[in-house]
């Protein structure tokens, strides 16, 4: 009975992190159509879930072979949603990076302080793994609005912005698959390593994207001034034919008024 109810939980939490991937690529695109795009979230969820429950099944961390939870959410962001192919690529890259570097920190975090393997942490049926894996699902939760508020302004990224970024991304989605390969074999006196190893990876990832932002707004800024410079010039150009205009007439009216005194 306690196994069933285990795999009963297991499974409900593979599924809802599958239906939160498909929830923020439907938050961070702009779909076709709302209807059709709901509908397939709801399918490429159940894809996603099962798949993350057939790898667990077979293997602890599935390592290259996460490259089917991007293949099926590309299908996803490329079928039903308008944007263009580098932020529908963007996205998939965020959501999967934010859950592989919020899951690998966290099981280190909790592996460190209770002192367990972090093999046994994933492995085991125990309550600590049951309110880890509860804690992880809201800490994604938590970090998607996140990067939703902070992605809001999108339109203002320049080509080059776009691939900084899923170049960055990618990279660090490479290197935290490395460093938890390496965590899962490691022992106890290598966690602080491993801990910092995350650690700096999520904070190089932070940095990375608050330069490209403040670049960004200081582009924009510029623009901005730019614009009002225009307004500036063309404003003066108007004061300057209106004061023209108003000369030419002036003139007019003063040969106009000696015409009719000449006729009188």
């Amino acid at each position: 009975m306690t196994i069933t109810l285990w795999t009963i939980f297991e499974i409900l939490i593979n599924f809802y992190q599958g239906g939160l991937e498909t929830w923020f690529i439907y938050k961070f695109l702009t779909p076709r159509s709302h209807e059709r795009a709901k509908i397939w979230a709801v399918i490429f969820a159940v894809c996603e879930g099962c798949l993350v429950t057939a790898f667990n099944y077979f293997t602890v961390f599935e390592g290259f072979g996460s490259a089917l939870y991007w293949a099926s959410l590309l299908v996803f962001a490329f079928c039903f949603f308008s944007d263009n192919a580098v932020k529908k690529f963007l996205s998939i890259s965020l959501s999967q990076v934010a859950i592989l570097l919020i899951t690998s920190l966290e099981l280190n975090v909790v592996s460190s302080f209770f002192k367990i393997s972090l093999r046994k942490l994933v492995v085991e049926q125990s309550l600590l793994r049951s309110v880890t894996l509860i804690m992880i699902q809201i800490s994604i939760f938590i970090v998607f609005r996140l990067i939703l508020m902070a992605f809001k302004h999108t339109d203002d990224y320049t080509a080059s912005d776009w691939v900084t970024i899923i170049a960055v991304l990618i990279i660090s989605f490479f290197l935290v698959m490395v460093i938890h390969e390496l965590s899962l074999s490691s022992d106890g006196g290598h966690k602080l390593y491993i801990n910092l190893s995350y650690m700096l990876v999520f904070v190089l990832n932070i940095l990375i994207f608050w330069i490209i932002n403040s670049l960004i707004k200081k582009n924009r800024k510029l623009k901005e001034m730019e614009i009002v410079k225009l307004r500036e010039q063309y404003l003066e150009q108007f004061i300057g034919n209106a004061e023209s205009q108003y000369d030419a007439m002036r003139k007019l009216r003063h040969d106009i008024k000696d015409k009719y005194e000449t006729v009188n």
